[in-house]
């Protein structure tokens, strides 16, 4: 498995797509957040939802922690679409896990609850 990686958009400077040939709706993605410019945020997501993300210090750490999750999420199921029952997962750096994480959990549960509600009645 190689994700091929290219910039997400012409317009931003740190925003990265990583791109598996192979299974087309999935991808990596790595970028500088704008609530913290130092930290880079990343995420694997099955073209439809965010299965795994976190935040590092680094482009390179990001990026090599997603390209991390990929990887385990493949040698967990034999096809990316077999991860639409998956809980998402939020995985911190240890200069993150210092903070508020039960603010967080709240944060995570109600966005949960709004997505399940709008694929149960059909707005997603």
């Amino acid at each position: 498995m190689r994700l091929q990686w290219f910039r997400t958009s012409t317009n931003r400077a740190d925003d990265f797509t990583g791109a598996d040939p192979e299974r087309p709706q999935a991808h990596c993605r790595v970028y500088r957040t704008s609530s913290d410019p130092a930290a880079w945020h990343w995420n694997v997501s099955d073209g439809g939802r965010c299965l795994v993300e976190g935040n590092e210090d680094t482009s390179g750490s990001a990026t090599a922690r997603a390209e991390e999750a990929y990887a385990r999420l493949l040698g967990t199921e034999s096809k990316l679409n077999a991860f639409y029952d998956r809980m998402v997962v939020t995985e911190l750096s240890t200069t993150q896990a210092a903070g508020s994480l039960r603010l967080r959990a709240r944060l995570a549960i109600g966005l949960l609850a709004r997505v399940r509600a709008a694929e149960r009645d059909g707005d997603a």
